[in-house]
């Protein structure tokens, strides 16, 4: 079809049904339920052009224009998301009909998806999507509400912060790791020049904790108990970086100021993130002041980490002394 020309009769249907028609699956979606899906802003000009030549009345022809583009635009927010979450998607995700996705979750994240226009915004519901249909039941229905009332600029705050997250790796007496717990977000001093630039301070934490993305302990901080017996050894690791801690004061150990909510971890872990430059050296030498001592170098080497399914792939840095 050409781009320029939309047959009257076509888009005269989308006026009147849009809106009332439901998606069943992310590949309906794409298969053109919507007959205004994939067609350019040109052909939309070239209906509206038609409806002004219509013998309709003013009011009428005000209306349906209005529908119209705000159709248009609903679709094109919708279509952007839909396309990240087919672009970051794990091979193989079932995005037919055969997908275990909730039809009625499907539906009501498609119909909050249509106002969302900022691009940050769309990064993280485009992922929120090819986690769900990559595992489904995996985000419940309130993620649709945190996310629906995410203004875009909080949607890049919290994405920034996800790139803040250390892990806390939890390791035997050889030092061999266990199991990872996503704990560090921040050192205690949230003034700190980075975190500014990056739009992280007492306001913006403040409001994604209320949104129910992450919890804010300003003061106090939070701590993860920890058995010595159980667990004598620790490492952190951020991207490549690791060190690895041989003594803590006590089980509270000290995780800093900001944690994530089960749903923010869970948005979290599909986040694209970056290295924050400082970031790691600045955790480290807060949680220095409070008591805990590292080794002088690193006594694992980290390949990979999934933080999903928090396991990792490592190997030991045996030509490190041991401390």
């Amino acid at each position: 079809m050409d781009e320029n020309s939309i047959p009257l009769s076509i888009a005269k249907s989308v006026a009147e049904s849009a809106g009332k028609e439901s998606i069943n699956k992310l590949a309906d979606f794409f298969g053109g339920l919507f007959p205004f899906f994939g067609l350019r802003k040109k052909g939309v000009d070239a209906y509206v052009q038609e409806i002004q030549n219509s013998n309709l009345s003013p009011d009428i022809k005000m209306l349906t224009i209005a529908n119209t583009k705000r159709t248009f635009r609903e679709l094109q927010n919708q279509e952007a998301i839909a396309k990240i979450a087919l672009e970051v998607a794990k091979d193989g995700t079932d995005f037919g009909e055969t997908s275990a996705v909730d039809e009625e979750w499907f539906d009501r994240f498609m119909d909050s998806a249509k106002f969302v226009c900022a691009e940050e915004a769309q990064v993280i519901w485009g992922h929120v999507l090819a986690g769900e249909f990559e595992k489904p039941n995996s985000f419940p229905p309130q993620t649709i509400r945190i996310l629906s009332e995410l203004p875009s600029y909080y949607a890049k705050v919290f994405s920034n912060i996800c790139s803040l997250s250390v892990e806390l790796i939890f390791a035997d007496t050889e030092g061999k790791p266990k199991i990872i717990f996503p704990a560090l977000v921040m050192s205690n001093n949230i003034d700190e020049e980075y975190l500014s630039s990056l739009g992280i301070n007492f306001t913006s934490l403040s409001e994604l904790n209320l949104l129910g993305l992450l919890q804010f302990e300003p003061l106090a901080g939070f701590v993860k108990t920890l058995s010595k017996r159980s667990v004598p050894k620790l490492h952190l690791a951020y991207g490549n970086k690791v060190a690895t801690i041989i003594n803590y004061p006590d089980s509270n150990f000290p995780v800093g100021p900001v944690i994530f909510t089960q749903t923010g971890q869970k948005i979290a872990n599909l986040i694209d993130t970056k290295i924050v430059d400082k970031h790691f050296d600045i955790i480290i030498e807060d949680l220095k002041k409070k008591g805990v001592v590292f080794s002088d170098s690193p006594q694992i080497e980290i390949i990979y980490i999934d933080k999903e399914n928090y396991t990792l792939e490592y190997k030991l840095n045996t030509s490190q002394d041991r401390c």
